[in-house]
């Protein structure tokens, strides 16, 4: 076990995470972490222009689960190997962060690992219009963050969005909760929570 992973493999072993209903259609996603001179460095992708769903958003790499798909870092892996080319091999999954459900009712599960850094990724153009990382610091900083309340019509109660402003690329919807959802978790968990995140930001 590499030390510097000790704290988030405890925090992962203890966590008792929020898992949504079955029946809610499921995807996963994967949030690769690799080390950074500055702290970690958390991967996202620019949606291709050219798909039918959310074209030109930040996401994760990930997708719905296939049949014979029987772990959550099965659909994670499949995905991201081939979204940008991330062999599995090089992939080692640390564990899976609270649920989140999305406004057309898919429950995603993340998937946390960690990735060689700078890895060089091959991108799948028809979905993927650009990888980028961002610095996990970044999602502390209360300057980088904000929040609205929407609602699709008058009938349909109000759903909290957050944004995160990451350099020129604004993280929003369930990508943006994911992060949110982790950091409130780990701040909320006293000690251990607090070790994983000085790691995280490189402290």
């Amino acid at each position: 076990m590499q030390t510097s992973l000790v704290p988030l493999r405890n925090w992962f072993a203890q966590h008792d995470r929020r898992t949504l209903p079955e029946g809610v259609r499921p995807a996963c996603v994967l949030v690769a972490l690799w080390p950074g001179a500055n702290g970690w460095q958390v991967v996202f992708t620019r949606r291709s222009e050219r798909l039918n769903t959310h074209p030109g958003e930040i996401s994760f790499p990930g997708g719905r689960i296939e049949p014979g798909e029987l772990r959550p870092e099965d659909t994670a892996l499949r995905e991201a190997e081939e979204e940008l080319g991330l062999a599995a091999a090089h992939v080692d999954v640390i564990g899976c962060l609270d649920d989140v459900s999305t406004l057309k009712a898919v429950r995603i599960t993340p998937v946390v690992a960690v990735i060689p850094a700078a890895y060089p990724f091959a991108i799948q153009h028809d979905e993927v219009a650009e990888v980028f990382s961002v610095p996990w610091r970044t999602f502390l900083d209360p300057a980088q963050r904000q929040e609205t309340w929407w609602s699709r019509d008058a009938g349909t109660p109000a759903r909290q969005i957050i944004f995160y402003q990451a350099g020129p690329h604004l993280i929003w919807g369930a990508t943006a909760r994911i992060i949110d959802t982790w950091v409130s978790a780990l701040t909320a968990q006293g000690r251990q929570g607090a070790e994983v995140l000085q790691m995280l930001s490189g402290g």
